[in-house]
């Protein structure tokens, strides 16, 4: 995908039913220009497939729709 020599911070997160990961990257190289992000969604599809099946891994059945989200409200202030 072209993030080969890419910094990037990779964490486990266990605080779900799943274990899974996290990954943050940078799109700029080291010589400042920004790396190719044509077509980046369909490469990313499909460079997760082959992991998915190179190492057996699976994608969760819990959605983000099927989960109660939190409700913020916006405090009053008094004057």
């Amino acid at each position: 995908m072209g993030y080969g020599e890419h910094s990037c911070m990779v964490v486990p997160h266990h605080g779900t039913k799943h274990d899974h990961v996290h990954k943050v990257s940078t799109t700029i190289r080291e010589d400042w220009l920004q790396i190719n992000l044509s077509n980046d969604f369909k490469r990313k599809v499909a460079n997760q497939k082959y992991l998915e099946n190179r190492f057996g891994l699976y994608t969760s059945t819990e959605t983000r729709k099927d989960r109660e989200l939190p409700i913020f409200r916006i405090p009053q202030f008094k004057n």
